[in-house]
């Protein structure tokens, strides 16, 4: 697949829900349900085929922009293709030249896959919320993923200020 293909727009709030069934491919229903109605959510397609999706919540932290992927999905038959990597480096353009300094990702301990991929695209290691993922949080009392058990909050970022971070 030649990258340049790759499409990228903000979705209508109007038909929002139609795209819901993307962000279950990355967290658990009920997690989504706490934050569907927020930020923005991004759709990301070849030709006329979806083949991802991202939501993203802006903040500010201090006095700059930050800018937060909650949730990015790619369609299970397109993982592997550089789908992903695409994604965040147009999300990281995107964000870059309206100002936001700062993007951040939040990924389960137990998630290994996300944990390499989040750091091949540019993001380093910030911090660890321990014991995040509870019922409280909208997860079932007991995950486990690749034989661990999802425990812990690993949350990324990457400066959008520094240039060829890739």
């Amino acid at each position: 697949m030649d990258h340049k293909e790759l499409w990228m727009r903000e979705t209508d709030r109007d038909h929002r829900d139609d795209y819901r069934r993307w962000l279950w491919l990355a967290d658990e229903p009920d997690a989504v349900t706490a934050y569907w109605g927020q930020g923005v959510l991004w759709a990301f397609g070849v030709g006329e085929e979806m083949v991802a999706a991202a939501l993203m919540l802006s903040s500010e932290h201090g006095t700059e922009l930050m800018v937060e992927i909650k949730n990015i999905a790619v369609a299970p038959l397109w993982q592997g293709h550089g789908i992903g990597h695409r994604v965040i480096s147009d999300l990281v353009e995107y964000y870059r030249v309206r100002g936001y300094r700062i993007m951040v990702v939040k990924t389960a301990n137990s998630s290994l896959r996300n944990l390499a991929f989040y750091q091949t695209a540019g993001f380093r290691m910030d911090s660890i919320q321990r014991d995040f993922f509870t019922a409280s949080h909208g997860y079932p009392t007991t995950l486990i993923e690749n034989g661990i058990v999802m425990r812990d909050l690993v949350r990324f970022t990457r400066d959008l200020s520094a240039e060829g971070t890739l």
